[in-house]
């Protein structure tokens, strides 16, 4: 029995012997004799994660127009796997270098892209002087500091692997060895391939292909794929393109997307939302404001594959797929129709005012009215030519809830330039009118006779003017200024209009002898508190970026000595011209009598002379004066009380010491009250609802991308100015004369048909002796009964206001043509003017 087991026990173990022996010869055939191959097999297969992208949210109107979408498009993209070996082999039979072998597909890629008319990146940033031949570094950008400058090419050699110490000369030429660019190339195209690897270099911490040519063409996509085994490195992908379908239509409000503008604003800002360094975000308008809500690049949003890549970079297996998410939608308050009337029609006031300015130009009589301030002001007109109507704005705001329903700035420009890049985008940005601001926010300007309307509140809200009381002009006045007093616009010879004028026909006959006049009585601090409470001196809270902020006159504007005199930290550059007039008379007076002053001193005499003119009563400034220079400038006794040194000072200290003579100015809207159209906007608003200032709002709703509802907006007011309540129908009444026969407006709105329902008021701002470059401003609101929208329209150098009220007239004409029932709210048809 024992027998037989033990013989079973042979046989096992001998079938067990003989199956490990053939497993432990496959192993050894794996290991030793097929080692290689499997080798190679292994090596050319990796695991890669890649990231997605879904399509950035879109932009549309009130009524659901689309402004900005996102279409599919093909890539051509490049990536250099730095585990890699070349397999290839050069005519003597030796292994090529993996850079070869890529250099070699980018040739042929670019020459494939070429062929079909696409393009590929450049921008290689060495460039070769044409005059001397020396390479330099070429940032691309005239504003770089000398610091930011050695820092990129700090940052551009270390990515290179090149010397901090390498001649520049020297650079070109080792690239193109580094990189196996063949010698028989031009010098052009080793700079495009060179502009390959350069963004390659950039972004290799990445680990992920950079796009080489945008938007390529099917005919491109077919052949690269059809040779993807022989392009080692070069694939084609899959992304998206923005695109503007309007144009220039709203590109103020919209904006455009591009690339992040610097590093710093990438790891300050983005990089811990997940963004990667060659995303492409909102630069400017609505694109730049929601780019958390737009954005597809967020981490929050951004997909994920895990795949298994051969060698030449081609997909054979997916692991694990998150898919992208899309960016939120966003809805404007602006309605597309009601925008390009207000567009179109600021774009016929610019060329109809500057029509004007040249027919008069050329009219004897305006040149000889004129002969003295041509002649005599010591401008240089061929230098600094007059400055001609060539720009402007134009606000449409619903008084009821603060929500902008138009916004044009002029000139425009198309957004899809910066898309496509190139000479379209360079002749935007060289324009000398500078196409890309937004005037309607970023445009400051004095406003003239429209910040009436803040001054006839805060007289009448304070009892410093009863609405019945009559003024009448006087002629000059002489209350603060009696050697050069200044008068109302009226002609002498027909001053006899402006008597016994209440405020209803201050308004009407904008009469400045009127607004000096309630100006002094109320004092500049009571003009600033009404003025703040208009919201003109704050910004207006728009969902959109580059907004400036008003600002209206008194001693802080003028000089606030508590600040640097820079014009940094002051809101004008008033204190440092005095600043620098003070230094250059000092020194003067040093020169003269063989002596020095420390510039520290001089510095700290001079914000010491600034402060005590704004502290102290100008009757004791002679005394301070002189106390000032010995006590910082070490200035002799018999020196300081020289007329020669004093006087000077004392005529370049009133520039920065505000006085009466500021503060009626400020009430007729010039000194150096500054505003914005939109600020200007909320405020004629405010005027027209009677006395609520809401803040201005251009957003209506965020959507999901399956269309739920994320977020509406809801009105927010700012100030609620209930004391103007028995006041505001006095200020109505009065901007209604100005539209009515005998305004300073009706011969613009003479036999319009709604000139009975609107309201309105002129501004012209002067800014400098010749009348043809005055800023042009008009205002109004309509219905007069039961008021739905305030409108604005600004012309810089637009001669005089009554020429602004045309782009105003068109926009009230549609509007109130568009309401469905005289007396009901506009309701606007979806597509209207939708060309």
């Amino acid at each position: 029995m024992k027998e037989k087991f033990r013989k079973r026990y042979i046989a096992t173990g001998a079938v067990i012997f003989v199956l490990f022996g053939v497993l432990f010869a496959q192993l050894i055939n794996l290991q030793i004799r097929s080692g290689d191959s499997y080798g190679e097999v292994a090596a050319g297969k990796m695991t890669k994660t890649i990231y997605t992208h879904g399509d950035r949210g879109m932009i549309t109107d009130v009524n659901s127009k689309i402004l900005a979408y996102d279409k599919k498009i093909y890539d051509v993209q490049f990536y250099r796997d730095p585990t890699w070996k070349s397999t290839a082999t050069d005519a003597a039979g030796k292994t090529l270098s993996a850079y070869a072998e890529y250099t070699r597909a980018i040739l042929e890629a670019i020459e494939i892209v070429e062929r079909y008319g696409g393009v590929t990146i450049g921008g290689f940033s060495l460039q070769r002087d044409p005059q001397t031949q020396a390479w330099y570094f070429d940032w691309q950008r005239i504003d770089i500091s000398d610091k930011a400058k050695e820092l990129r090419e700090s940052r551009w050699r270390s990515n290179f692997y090149l010397s901090k110490t390498m001649p520049v000369d020297e650079i070109f030429a080792k690239l193109c060895t580094q990189y196996r660019i063949p010698e028989s190339l031009s010098e052009t195209k080793k700079l495009q391939v060179l502009s390959i690897w350069q963004e390659m270099q950039m972004n290799a911490f990445l680990t992920a292909p950079i796009t080489i040519a945008h938007n390529v063409n099917w005919e491109s996509v077919i052949e690269i794929e059809t040779r993807s085994l022989l392009l080692p490195g070069i694939s084609i992908s899959m992304s998206t393109q923005r695109v503007y379908p309007n144009g220039t239509h709203m590109a103020h409000i919209v904006g455009y997307i591009g690339k992040i503008q610097n590093e710093n604003t990438y790891y300050e800002q983005l990089k811990d939302k997940g963004y990667q360094l060659n995303d492409l975000i909102g630069l400017d308008g609505v694109e730049k404001s929601m780019e958390d809500r737009l954005t597809a690049n967020s981490s929050q949003r951004v997909g994920k594959r895990v795949v298994e890549i051969d060698r030449y970079g081609t997909i054979s297996r997916e692991l694990y797929n998150f898919p992208p998410q899309n960016g939120n939608n966003i809805k404007l308050t602006i309605d597309s129709s009601l925008q390009r009337v207000a567009e179109v029609g600021l774009e016929e006031t610019v060329r109809e005012i500057r029509g004007v300015q040249n027919d008069l130009m050329g009219d004897p009589r305006w040149l000889e009215a004129n002969k003295e301030d041509l002649q005599g002001s010591g401008r240089d007109y061929e230098a600094v030519p007059i400055k001609l109507a060539e720009k402007g704005a134009a606000v449409v705001v619903d008084v009821r809830n603060g929500r902008v329903l138009a916004m044009a700035s002029y000139p425009p420009y198309d957004p899809n330039a910066f898309i496509v890049g190139g000479d379209p985008a360079l002749a935007i940005v060289h324009d000398e009118r500078r196409p890309l601001m937004n005037n309607a926010i970023a445009s400051l300007a004095t406003p003239g006779s429209i910040f009436k309307m803040v001054t006839a509140s805060a007289a009448m809200a304070t009892g410093s003017l009863s609405p019945y009381e009559k003024i009448s002009d006087e002629g000059p006045f002489i209350l603060y200024d009696q050697s050069s007093p200044p008068r109302c616009w009226i002609s002498p010879k027909l001053i006899s209009r402006h008597a016994d004028q209440t405020i209803v026909y201050g308004l009407k006959n904008s009469c400045n002898y009127f607004f000096y006049t309630i100006s002094s009585r109320i004092g500049s601090a009571v003009l600033y508190k009404y003025a703040a409470l208009y919201g003109l001196t704050s910004k207006t809270g728009l969902d959109l970026p580059g907004e400036l902020q008003s600002f209206v006159g008194n001693q802080q504007m003028l000089y606030d000595p508590t600040k640097a005199i820079s014009a940094a930290e002051q809101s004008t550059w008033t204190p440092s011209i005095v600043a620098n007039t003070l230094k250059k008379h000092l020194r003067k007076i040093a020169k003269e009598r063989n002596i020095s002053f420390e510039e520290s001193k001089l510095d700290r005499c001079v914000k010491r002379l600034m402060d005590m003119a704004v502290d102290t009563a100008q009757g004791a400034w002679v005394r301070n004066i002189r106390t000032v220079l010995m006590e910082e400038l070490d200035m002799s006794r018999e020196l300081v009380y020289l007329q020669a040194v004093v006087g000077d000072i004392y005529i370049a200290l009133n520039e920065v010491k505000w006085g009466g003579s500021q503060t009626i100015m400020t009430g007729i809207g010039q000194s150096i009250t500054s505003v914005t159209p939109v600020a200007v906007a909320r405020y004629v608003a405010a005027v027209a609802n009677g006395g609520t200032v809401y803040d201005l709002n251009i957003i209506d709703s965020i959507t999901t991308p399956e269309g739920e509802l994320v977020s509406r907006s809801t009105p927010i007011i700012n100030t609620q100015m209930n004391e103007l309540a028995p006041y505001i129908p006095f200020i109505h009444e009065g901007m209604k004369g100005v539209v009515d026969e005998g305004g300073t407006a009706s011969a613009y709105f003479r036999n319009f048909k709604y000139q009975n329902d609107m309201a309105g008021k002129t501004g012209t701002a002067q800014v400098s002796k010749i009348d043809l470059e005055n800023n042009a401003w008009f205002v109004a609101y309509a219905p007069y009964e039961n008021p739905e929208i305030a409108v604005v329209c600004y012309i810089p150098n637009g001669y005089s206001g009554g020429h602004a009220a045309i782009a105003v007239r068109e926009i009230i004409n549609y509007y109130m043509d568009q309401r469905t029932v005289s007396g009901q709210e506009y309701m606007p048809a979806a597509n209207a003017l939708a060309y």
